[in-house]
């Protein structure tokens, strides 16, 4: 958020939601400390699977798996993204442990989608977006 520090725009902590219904962008800004869970929930009507992906700093430019962000998701192939079974109320989790995944603190982009699309095609899914903000790791 334009003008204030990064520890003001703390909205969201690492038991944060973010949505996906029916293509809706979720609310919010995720803040956490590189090293923390994040869950990412929502709901999905489009399909029986979310798939979800990262873009940001050093990552590959059409996405990279959210347990691997380097390794680059590929379009069409379920198997290359991250993903998570909707369940019959429509609803699907994810958590995301963000230690040792190699990624420094910065701003990155969740994508979540409803079928397997990089980045580059993604306009032919129903998907929404969750920027990240990933702080350096705090001491205990």
């Amino acid at each position: 958020m334009p003008g204030t520090g990064l520890l003001d725009t703390r909205i969201l902590d690492q038991n944060s939601v973010a949505e996906l219904t029916n293509g809706v962008t979720p609310e919010g800004v995720i803040v956490a400390y590189v090293g923390e869970e994040i869950n990412l929930t929502g709901t999905n009507t489009a399909s029986d699977t979310t798939y979800l992906f990262i873009t940001g700093p050093n990552l590959p430019p059409s996405g990279g798996r959210l347990d691997s962000p380097f390794t680059p998701v590929i379009d069409g192939d379920p198997a290359s993204f991250t993903h998570s079974p909707v369940q019959s109320d429509n609803t699907w989790k994810y958590k995301w442990q963000t230690s040792n995944l190699g990624i420094d603190a910065g701003t990155y982009t969740v994508y979540t989608e409803s079928a397997p699309r990089s980045r580059d095609t993604i306009i032919n899914t129903e998907y929404s977006t969750t920027p990240v903000i990933l702080l350096a790791s705090h001491s205990p």
